[in-house]
């Protein structure tokens, strides 16, 4: 995600980009203004939108999600994306550092199960 869009700004970040930096994943908007919210002029935003796949992809980090608020708030807004008919991915950490291509081919198989992709 090397192109203009926003630079990663902790460890989790630089690995959900790195992973998304890649020729089977199509371009994708790095802390995108929810959809949901674009009236929000910017409270609301997801980590990337994969918008070819009608895609969200959130990368949860363990400190901000340990807090119980924190995971309701995630709920609620999954549940945003999902009224809209946008697919949400989330991984974690070890994940992203130490499977960035099996996550890469979970976004891909999981865009071509609802038909967002072809086989």
């Amino acid at each position: 995600m090397g192109d203009g869009r926003p630079i990663a700004q902790s460890v989790l970040e630089r690995h959900l980009c790195a992973m998304l930096d890649h020729e089977e994943i199509p371009p994708v908007v790095g802390q995108a203004v929810a959809p949901w919210a674009p009236w929000a002029a910017g409270d609301e935003f997801v980590d990337a939108l994969i918008e070819t796949w009608d895609m969200l992809v959130e990368g949860d980090g363990r400190l901000w999600h340990a807090r119980l608020t924190a995971m309701e708030n995630d709920r609620r807004r999954d549940h945003e994306a999902q009224r809209r008919g946008l697919i949400v991915v989330r991984f974690g950490i070890v994940e992203l550092r130490d499977d960035p291509a099996g996550c890469r081919r979970h976004l891909v198989e999981t865009a071509r199960s609802f038909g967002r992709l072809s086989a």
